[in-house]
């Protein structure tokens, strides 16, 4: 079994005590998060040619097939991923006369390959499991968030040209029997289990100002990918045969505009 966790984090933080200034002039907070990473775990035909290590003889019975490992129990291949991008803006109490912000953009980006399998050769075991899951958690994913404030944000003008948070998964998962020849007594199962998570949000804050200028918010997220369990060109003799794949795809994306008090707001 292969178990593996990939975490990419990318946060821009504002002074934590806040700023107090006569006029800021900010080009712009950036921040970008990703992870890609390829994880496998099987047996290809090369590998069982002739003893196949620990618990694995070889067999000379002339019933089967010359299989190449045996295994008297249960054969386990899994592979088991944890991956998570997350970019964001911690945005903190500002006080100030004059704010200029060119742009605030946060993109998160999830890829990759997993999978599990038995690739040719023959295998003879009492039962086998084929299995890939991958971000089994309903809100691990690519999350991309422009937090709301600390506190308020008071001050005379506040320009703000564009807050974009971008989040997409384009991961791969999959469980598969390719080209081999299998004998078990009892069960054959080959899963997958995924779930593709995405979230873009630009939240909301309190402002109180004289003059607030929001030129633009967009926020995009693509929860894709491709998943998969398959059985191809092979030879099953099995008590039962499942394929099963189980996947689930969420993507959210959403703009809460701010809280304000003020003379003139144009958005």
């Amino acid at each position: 079994s292969n178990n593996y966790s990939t975490n990419a984090t990318s946060y821009t933080a504002q002074a934590s005590k806040g700023v107090n200034a006569a006029v800021a002039d900010i080009n712009g907070n950036i921040a970008m998060a990703k992870t890609s990473t390829n994880a496998t775990a099987g047996i290809r035909e090369s590998e069982t040619q002739g003893a196949a290590g620990s618990g694995a003889t070889e067999d000379d019975s002339d019933s089967d097939p010359d299989p190449a490992v045996v295994i008297n129990g249960q054969l386990l291949i899994e592979v088991t991923g944890s991956a998570i991008a997350s970019a964001g803006v911690a945005t903190q109490l500002v006080s100030i006369s004059g704010v200029k912000v060119a742009a605030n953009v946060l993109t998160a980006e999830l890829g990759g390959t997993q999978s599990a399998y038995v690739d040719g050769g023959t295998i003879k075991a009492g039962s086998i499991i084929v299995r890939s899951k991958f971000n089994e958690s309903s809100t691990q994913g690519a999350t991309a968030t422009l937090g709301s404030a600390a506190g308020s944000v008071t001050g005379t003008l506040i320009g703000v040209t564009a807050n974009v948070a971008l989040a997409q998964i384009t991961a791969n998962a999959s469980a598969y029997v390719s080209n081999a020849a299998i004998v078990s007594t009892g069960a054959v199962t080959v899963s997958n289990i995924a779930k593709a998570y995405a979230k873009a949000e630009v939240g909301d804050s309190d402002v109180s100002a004289g003059l607030v200028m929001v030129g633009a918010a967009v926020t995009s997220a693509a929860a894709g990918g491709t998943f998969s369990a398959f059985v191809l060109n092979s030879d099953i003799d099995a008590a039962s045969l499942t394929v099963k794949n189980d996947y689930r795809s969420d993507a959210y994306a959403s703009v809460r505009q701010p809280s304000v008090s003020v003379n003139l707001v144009s958005t």
